[in-house]
């Protein structure tokens, strides 16, 4: 995968009491807090805080990889799959929409899914079920 992963909430030590990593506002998630599986949003990486950045880390892995395919094999067409996408990342690779399961309420959600990541200018969108 592609995407910064945590098996511990934010870091070892934790988390500081702050309006990054406890915002006055969070959206519904699984876990409640938005350093669920991933870094603290107070984590400085290069481009910026985890907060801001957080989703381009995926484009930014993309990307990279893009660039060293070009380098390996000049003049060759590559193919990338990213189960973390960021707007653009079309021009680079296609999405996989990651592990689901071959039933129809998997499918009923794959399909608007596909749809949409052509608004965000990723036209190759891959279920694998379906």
């Amino acid at each position: 995968m592609n995407e910064v992963a945590s098996f511990v909430p934010g870091s070892a030590r934790g988390c500081e009491q702050n309006d990054l990593n406890y915002p006055p506002f969070t959206p519904h998630i699984v876990d409640r807090v938005l350093y669920a599986q991933t870094l603290c949003m107070d984590a400085v990486q290069q481009w910026g805080r985890q907060y801001d950045v957080h989703n381009l880390f995926g484009y930014s892995m993309t990307l990279s990889t893009q660039r060293a395919i070009e380098r390996l094999f000049p003049g060759k067409r590559s193919f990338l799959l990213s189960r973390s996408t960021f707007a653009g990342s079309g021009k680079f690779a296609g999405h996989w929409l990651g592990d689901n399961a071959a039933t129809w309420e998997h499918l009923r959600w794959a399909i608007p899914g596909m749809l949409e990541f052509g608004l965000f200018g990723i036209p190759y969108v891959w279920e694998p079920r379906i």
